[in-house]
């Protein structure tokens, strides 16, 4: 008589189904039992399951891919939790502008989604000056202490410069450079603009801040004589200082209503809840802008979460290991009563337990923000988060122990299994 049994699970072999791994047969003679030859068969197996499959370097490699797989999903899965401190992506909102030249934004967290419509009528300039375009190697400027001053919202900085009768325009330009950046508090930088090839250069000032309360005001017969003090018109271009861009505030309206004001190009609304960035005039047209989830940030921790789960999953299910093979029942388990609400967001299970993220699926179903019984499947205290991070901390809180001692388990489960099959092999007997 020949019986074939399968080498992990004996009771394939009465089942009359066929095992899909490596058999051992074995003749039985009239004088040997079935139960006997069960036990011995069992046993065997058992031996061969410990030192054939799980050598020492075996037993390493297991552990340690099992235990890192656990880690990064445990990791994975906290990722998605919701918390009081706003460190939740579900909790993230993102801007989106029908014109992103023109206007971006950002949002508070938890900011409810909502729409609105902004016209940009003038933005938010800071005022500049520039000099006559002057020789380098020149000589324009009177010799001895030049000086000037600066107006500032009221605040008068002023200041000298000594020139040398050897000092040529370029080193003048210079001085006076570093005479106003000097004064750091004014709010005005100063700078040499040079043409090397022409070997001109003119000296040009800037407010650091947007709107009409960084206008400034200068004077001096140093400044004046090189028309750096006009602050009205000049054809600059034609190599004649004065003012180029004059100081203005910003003008909006929001959704149709009353125009308003900025000193600058970024803006807060609705409570503050809303920043924008006005980077251009919308021409009497208004731009729509979005507030919604950040789909975006979403998308990249929950793939970063698949791809975690679907690592440690099929890792667990490769392994010839009762431990691993627990551990990806679980796994499973904790993703299947929340199948109907991950299908809604574009989250799917394949029938090989794996999943995948649809991203325009995903877009669409969070682009409201209201998939609050979505986002409690992920994150909540009975959710997918919650469930894969405790899989993945009893595995690691345990040690794997079947994985690091394995012997004295196996051997254990052994003298257990042994009884059973030897009461299996009985009533084959009796049935013969």
């Amino acid at each position: 008589m020949a019986l074939t049994l399968d080498r992990i699970n004996p009771a394939a072999a009465l089942s009359g189904t066929t095992p899909s791994t490596t058999t051992v047969s074995s003749t039985l003679g009239t004088s040997t039992s079935v139960a006997s030859a069960f036990a011995d068969q069992f046993v065997k197996q058992q031996a061969a399951l410990i030192y054939n499959r799980y050598s020492a370097a075996d037993r390493v490699f297991i552990h340690q891919g099992i235990t890192d797989r656990a880690q990064t999903l445990e990791r994975a899965a906290r990722d998605l939790f919701s918390r009081n401190d706003g460190d939740s992506v579900f909790q993230k909102r993102e801007v989106v502008s029908s014109d992103s030249t023109a206007v971006t934004g950002t949002s508070e967290l938890l900011t409810t989604p909502f729409t609105f419509g902004i016209e940009v009528s003038q933005l938010a300039q800071a005022q500049k000056v520039i000099s006559d375009d002057l020789s380098d190697a020149g000589d324009s400027f009177s010799d001895g202490t030049q000086s000037f001053s600066l107006v500032v919202e009221g605040t008068t900085f002023s200041m000298s410069i000594d020139v040398g009768a050897s000092d040529s325009n370029a080193d003048v330009l210079s001085a006076l450079a570093d005479e106003f950046n000097d004064q750091a508090s004014s709010g005005v930088y100063a700078e040499v603009v040079s043409d090397a090839d022409a070997g001109t250069s003119r000296l040009k000032l800037t407010a650091h801040d947007t709107g009409t309360p960084s206008e400034f005001t200068l004077s001096g017969s140093i400044l004046s004589g090189i028309n750096l003090e006009e602050t009205t018109s000049a054809d600059t271009d034609a190599g004649t200082g004065g003012l180029l861009v004059s100081a203005q505030n910003a003008t909006y309206t929001v959704d149709a209503g009353s125009e308003t004001t900025s000193e600058s190009n970024t803006i807060s609304l609705f409570d503050d809840s809303v920043e924008l960035t006005l980077a251009e005039t919308t021409d009497g047209v208004a731009v729509t802008v979005e507030v919604q989830a950040d789909t975006g940030e979403i998308e990249e921790a929950l793939t970063t979460f698949v791809n975690a789960y679907n690592d440690a999953l099929g890792f667990a299910l490769a392994l010839p290991s009762e431990a691993t093979t627990t551990y990806a029942v679980e796994l499973s388990t904790a993703v299947s009563p929340f199948l109907n609400q991950l299908e809604a967001i574009g989250v799917e299970r394949a029938s090989t337990g794996r999943l995948s993220i649809d991203s325009t699926k995903l877009a669409a179903a969070f682009g409201d923000g209201r998939l609050t019984n979505s986002i409690a499947a992920i994150t909540g205290p009975a959710g997918i988060a919650t469930a894969t991070e405790i899989a993945s901390r009893n595995l690691l809180d345990a040690g794997s122990a079947f994985l690091t001692h394995p012997t004295s388990k196996v051997e254990t489960r052994a003298l257990l299994d042994v009884n059973a099959f030897q009461n299996i092999g009985m009533i084959v007997d009796l049935l013969g």
